[in-house]
């Protein structure tokens, strides 16, 4: 379906690889499919859920977790949005989680959690191994924790996405419609910036903010959300 030139322009997509020869896209997608109503979330308690992310292993589960302040937890909810499954991350707090992941990892899946709001907080990206659900509600999982900084000034980032390798992407959060591209390669503590991205016009201020960031299966695609 043609998007229309009346909608708003808030979701934008580039092109990763290096070696396709292609120009990054700067504008709104030229297509999308049509929105599926799944459900409400039917639990009252989670009432500011943040990140997202589809299982691979647990059909028709999405795992979300709350944004900050809330408990260090992730919530699978099935397709009517009930809840299903919890899991406890042990020995860490919810200071501004702002974004979830899924990637492969030793043979199964892991969930990345992005520790990444606020700049004046001690960033992170939180993974745990992605349980087969077998009925069981409630899982307590000691995450990995990978502390970073950034090569300069901290900043505000709100969108996580995980390359094929597992190696994190964040995104970062700007008022001048634009967002750093960052990773945190393996084994280190520092970010290693890759890139600054147009999310919208010259001069555009909240609007233009990156909430959020998806890579495609195979990592050529980006997806960053904005307000």
């Amino acid at each position: 379906t043609s998007r229309p030139d009346s909608v708003d322009t808030s979701v934008f997509l580039m092109d990763t690889a290096s070696d396709t020869g292609a120009a990054p896209l700067t504008g709104p997608c030229p297509s999308y499919a049509p929105a599926i109503g799944l459900g409400p979330v039917q639990d009252p308690a989670l009432d500011e859920l943040s990140g997202l992310a589809v299982s691979r292993q647990n059909p028709g589960i999405i795992w979300t977790h709350e944004d900050s302040g809330g408990a260090p937890e992730l919530y699978a909810l099935d397709s009517a949005g009930a809840t299903v499954a919890t899991i406890h991350l042990e020995g860490v707090a919810n200071n501004d989680w702002e974004d979830l992941a899924i990637a492969p990892c030793d043979g199964g899946w892991c969930l990345a959690v992005g520790e990444i709001g606020t700049a004046s907080w001690e960033h992170s990206v939180l993974v745990v191994e992605e349980p087969l659900l077998d009925g069981t509600t409630e899982y307590s999982l000691t995450p990995e924790i990978r502390p970073f900084t950034y090569p300069g000034d901290p900043e505000d980032a709100e969108g996580l996405a995980l390359f094929p390798d597992g190696t994190p992407l964040i995104v970062t959060k700007r008022v001048d419609a634009t967002a750093g591209l960052f990773q945190l390669p393996a084994g280190a503590s520092e970010l290693e910036w890759l890139a600054d991205i147009a999310t919208g016009a010259e001069g555009e201020d909240l609007t233009a903010r990156a909430t959020a960031a998806d890579l495609s299966t195979d990592g050529a695609t980006l997806l960053i959300r904005t307000y």
